[in-house]
């Protein structure tokens, strides 16, 4: 039988219950990604004026939200493409993690530091040497960047959700019959596709080599845009 991964088998009914697993997990996912927006629309668009946002009239703030685009689709698939060639083809040791509840033990390949040196360099090569983007590309997109990424990552989820229900890889999987609840706390313990573990892929190189190379463009903002290079990182990074 898949081993529970979920912190009970399942709660039993109340209210309690209701509001842990169901309320709150909806109020998050609705709440948090829109949060973001918010935020790069303040630091955008008024200025990191909380004040000057809240007395703006709805018109202007639905007028500003911003839409997906396949500007957007494509920086985020090429850089999805890059990081996961670098993690599944770059040579490094390979590191057992500890035992699951299952008794499995998970495999990661250790190959950071050169897949770091290597996002640098094609950066540089494709944005300066050969022009094929200019450097600042995300930071001019970020808006449709956040709102493709908030979409992208609610059908992966979805995906993610129905995948380990119907094809579990592992024991390390299962549900509590609170379906909001298996939705956001995960079906699977590690998820993996075609032999990649996605949280290794998602949090320490989507994310962690994007926050590296903004760090790198926020100085090239700052000095284009004539505002200081500390100011101009909050929405590059």
């Amino acid at each position: 039988m898949p081993h529970d991964i979920s912190i009970t088998s399942r709660p039993p009914n109340g209210m309690r219950d209701a509001l842990r697993y169901t309320v709150i997990p909806l109020v998050f996912m609705f709440t948090l990604p829109s949060a973001t927006i918010v935020t790069w629309l303040i630091v955008a668009h008024f200025d990191g004026s909380i004040v000057a946002f809240a007395s703006a009239p709805l018109g202007k703030i639905f007028q500003l939200w911003p839409r997906p685009d396949w500007t957007a689709v494509c920086i985020i698939s090429v850089w999805v493409v890059l990081q996961t060639f670098l993690l599944r083809s770059l040579p490094g040791r390979l590191h057992v993690g500890p035992a699951t509840p299952a008794g499995a033990h998970v495999t990661y390949r250790l190959n950071g530091v050169p897949a770091f040196l290597v996002t640098i360099v094609c950066f540089y090569l494709g944005a300066y040497h050969f022009a094929w983007f200019p450097p600042t590309i995300v930071y001019d997109h970020f808006g449709a960047v956040l709102m493709t990424c908030n979409l992208m990552a609610l059908l992966c989820s979805f995906l993610l959700y129905f995948k380990g229900l119907r094809m579990p890889p592992s024991a390390d999987t299962g549900t509590t019959g609170w379906r909001v609840w298996d939705f956001y706390w995960g079906t699977e313990l590690h998820p993996r596709v075609f032999g990649i573990d996605l949280k290794q892929l998602v949090i320490c190189r989507l994310a962690m080599m994007g926050w590296s190379v903004g760090s790198h463009v926020s100085p090239r903002i700052g000095w284009s845009s004539h505002v200081s290079p500390s100011r101009s990182r909050v929405p590059a990074d």
